[in-house]
């Protein structure tokens, strides 16, 4: 198996307490790297759309129950650096996440 495929579930800053609906669609890009984007909504209304390199840290794909790890850095316009740390298994995907002025998480499953 593999983080490949689709996602939902949800977004939380603990930096101001808004959170929403989120989706993603990730695919591999070669042996080591994924790509993802994401989709959600910022204050129940306004859509947005984040895509992001994701590098393979560490797995033992061969094993059913393994745990994948991701990472993911990227320079936002007007945001900054974002950084992402991703523990997925075969059904959740959980990422925290922190910027200049914001931290918080994703909840996902398939």
């Amino acid at each position: 198996w593999s983080p490949a495929g689709r996602w939902q579930g949800q977004w939380k800053s603990q930096s101001t307490g808004h959170q929403g609906p989120l989706r993603a669609r990730i695919r591999q890009i070669d042996e080591n790297r994924y790509r993802a984007v994401f989709t959600g909504r910022f204050l129940k209304v306004i859509p947005f759309a984040y895509p992001a390199k994701l590098d393979l840290v560490a797995t033992s794909a061969d094993d059913p129950t393994s745990v994948w790890q991701l990472h993911s850095s990227q320079r936002l316009p007007l945001l900054g650096t974002y950084e992402m740390d991703a523990t997925v298994t075969r059904d959740r995907f959980r990422a925290e996440f922190k910027g200049r002025r914001d931290v918080g998480t994703f909840e996902l499953t398939r």
